[in-house]
């Protein structure tokens, strides 16, 4: 899992943040999370596109708003708009602005970061992940293969949302058939258009996530309301030796006889997952929106 922490990069907050680090880590001690801000990233590229795809790719946020740091309340917003789950700390919490005043905001002491900041932050990182997180009565740990014909759904996660659901009535309506098994993806536009499409013409939807937390809060009501079943994958036993983009795509390409993906023709890593289908000469179609 990522934990991505918005804050300043002032020296006078390096303290601070290795603080949030522990914190995050002892929250979660029976995962594996990483924990890092923006300036940890070194690979060559455009920083907001890194911004971007790092505040995508969250588990959660955790987000320092003292000051009200023009780049921290960008980054704040979109994070708020992905609907990822963010935990808030600050300084003084009698300065926050108005938009993000009603947001619950732990307040600690620069001269106290242990007592003020560790075990606070442990529990609402706790808390917040187990609301978070798909009910454990929906979650499969292993999936038994099928002798139904399986098809794969996915997509870029930032789409128009009426052109996504006309392009997937478009492309999906020919292979409707409730003797089929569909799994699709559990984060952004095009996984929520393809479920709820789906859902919609009556066919059998499981759920497929790179982990119990990859999961938006649409999709997750979704699960809940129509008792869908969610597949972990991080948790599957899947074939070794195959450099996959994640162990959910490595999933997508040994249990299913079918892959479509809907494609923006930007998202870096929706294309990286049509390469990879490519690679393995498995049979996808390939949708732009």
């Amino acid at each position: 899992m990522d934990c991505f922490v918005i804050m300043p990069f002032a020296r006078e907050f390096d303290d601070v943040y290795a603080h949030i680090k522990l914190a995050v880590e002892s929250a979660v001690t029976n995962e594996e999370i990483r924990c890092y801000r923006l300036d940890e990233i070194e690979a060559p590229g455009r920083i907001s596109d890194d911004l971007i795809k790092a505040l995508e790719d969250a588990t959660l946020c955790v987000a320092d708003i003292t000051g009200s740091n023009p780049n921290v309340m960008w980054e704040v917003g979109f994070a708020m708009a992905q609907n990822k789950p963010t935990v808030f700390i600050a300084q003084d919490t009698k300065a926050i602005p108005f938009d993000i005043r009603d947001m619950r905001t732990i307040p600690y002491d620069r001269v106290s970061l242990a007592k003020t900041l560790g075990d606070k932050l442990s529990g609402a990182i706790r808390a917040t992940l187990g609301t978070h997180s798909v009910p454990r009565k929906n979650t499969r740990m292993d999936v038994p293969r099928s002798e139904q014909f399986t098809i794969g759904v996915t997509g870029s996660m930032r789409v128009d949302q009426a052109k996504c659901a006309k392009r997937m009535e478009c492309v999906l309506s020919r292979y409707l058939d409730p003797q089929s098994l569909w799994y699709c993806g559990s984060y952004g536009i095009v996984d929520e258009c393809a479920i709820e499409f789906l859902l919609e013409h009556h066919q059998n939807v499981q759920v497929v996530g790179y982990h119990e937390y990859d999961v938006s809060d649409r999709i997750l009501r979704t699960i809940k309301d129509n008792r869908l079943s969610f597949v972990d994958a991080s948790k599957l036993q899947l074939p070794k030796g195959i450099n996959s983009p994640s162990e959910r795509d490595l999933f997508f390409l040994t249990r299913c006889d079918l892959q479509a993906v809907f494609w923006d023709g930007e998202s870096l890593g929706t294309k990286e997952i049509i390469d990879f289908l490519h690679i393995h000469q498995r049979d996808c179609v390939t949708a732009f929106i």
